[in-house]
């Protein structure tokens, strides 16, 4: 087998994860959700104990859910998809350190970028919902050329869109 042929029955494995949407469906719930925190967050009262307690509990709701996101994910392919098509035993995937680095760095200048962005200007809160889509139809397009999943250029490209609106 050459390298080429290779590759393309990893990526053919990969995308198999992703046939049934279960992933989108589970990331789309945990947005919902956080668009009800958030939306719960700034209709309350600024001295509401429910606002504060929101307001310290964001971090904890983000890695509830994340977690949450991974159980529903198994649970449904466990119950629907694996039944019908068979399972699929990946490799576990822990990365370079190398590539680990660049994530941390990466994340580690996203956040302080943004943090020094709202620490300079208050008006600057205006634009995180579009700085956050602009990020996530980035990281959508990097994870769709890695999955090579021909619907997560769509979700990347409706992210960008959908920014200014």
């Amino acid at each position: 087998m050459t390298d080429t042929e290779l590759r393309e029955i990893e990526r053919r494995t990969r995308r198999y994860f992703y046939e049934d949407g279960f992933v989108e469906i589970a990331v789309g719930l945990l947005f919902l959700i956080l668009g009800g925190y958030f939306f719960a967050s700034v209709t309350l009262a600024g001295t509401s104990r429910v606002r504060t307690w929101l307001d310290a509990s964001l971090v904890i709701v983000i890695c509830a859910g994340v977690f949450l996101v991974g159980r529903l994910v198994r649970f449904l392919k466990a119950r629907i998809t694996y039944p019908r098509t068979g399972y699929v035993a990946y490799k576990k995937s822990e990365g370079t350190p190398k590539r680990r680095a660049v994530a941390v760095l990466s994340g580690a200048v996203i956040g302080a970028t943004l943090s020094a962005l709202l620490a300079l200007s208050p008006s600057a809160k205006a634009w995180l919902p579009a700085i956050n889509g602009l990020l996530l139809a980035a990281a959508t397009y990097l994870f769709a050329r890695r999955a090579d999943v021909p619907r997560f250029y769509g979700l990347a490209a409706a992210s960008a869109v959908i920014v200014p609106f």
